[in-house]
């Protein structure tokens, strides 16, 4: 099963006492909203490098990083360390390179909207980029699983009441909203961060 829109606005008309017609405005608002908390995983399998390659696209949707894991055509790497300087320091690990300091990649470091591999790859790997997302803008397509029903009727109803100016359903549908929304931020499964 999957969140409809057209179930949430049945929903937000009979507890407005309502006929709209179109909400997808108010119901992005509140996708975005929940996207602001690392609440939607991907994970991307679509990229490569080959020898002497050093960077990785951020995917799409991309928020926050869990982990890159590389695999050479034989097994999965342990997932890559970030590089505790960040880009300025891998940029000083790189002045001196050569080629033939190419060797499996062990760390990286994120620039924009890249990462940035060293040491540059050695031979071919593809990688497996796990990460938090932001939700696309797309109300005919929710991400979000069944379990945030209520999240997205709650938010919903309250940027409606908001946008119409209806202070008591306001007030109502609000607190409801943020209530929901922290269950489910304190429900979610939130992946460690791999560090060294």
């Amino acid at each position: 099963m999957s969140i409809e829109k057209a179930n949430i606005l049945t929903f937000v008309n009979s507890v407005l006492g309502r006929s709209e017609t179109d909400i997808d405005v108010q119901i992005q608002t509140v996708l975005n909203d929940l996207s602001k908390h690392n609440l939607l995983v991907d994970e991307d399998t679509d990229q490569s490098l080959s020898s002497g390659n050093t960077t990785l696209n951020y995917p799409t949707g991309f928020k926050e990083l869990v982990a890159i894991v590389l695999n050479d055509g034989t097994y999965d790497g342990p997932p890559l360390k970030k590089i505790p300087g960040g880009h300025k320091e891998y940029r000083q690990w790189m002045e001196d390179e050569t080629s033939t300091d190419y060797s499996e990649p062990e760390w990286y470091s994120e620039y924009d909207s890249k990462f940035y591999v060293y040491h540059p790859a050695n031979g071919d790997y593809t990688a497996t980029i796990e990460y938090y997302k932001y939700h696309p803008k797309d109300v005919d397509s929710i991400e979000f699983g069944d379990e945030f029903t209520n999240c997205l009727y709650f938010g919903t109803t309250f940027e409606v009441a908001c946008k119409l100016g209806l202070s008591r359903y306001i007030s109502i549908w609000g607190p409801r909203y943020e209530k929901e929304k922290q269950e489910m931020i304190d429900n979610s499964n939130q992946q460690p961060y791999i560090v060294d």
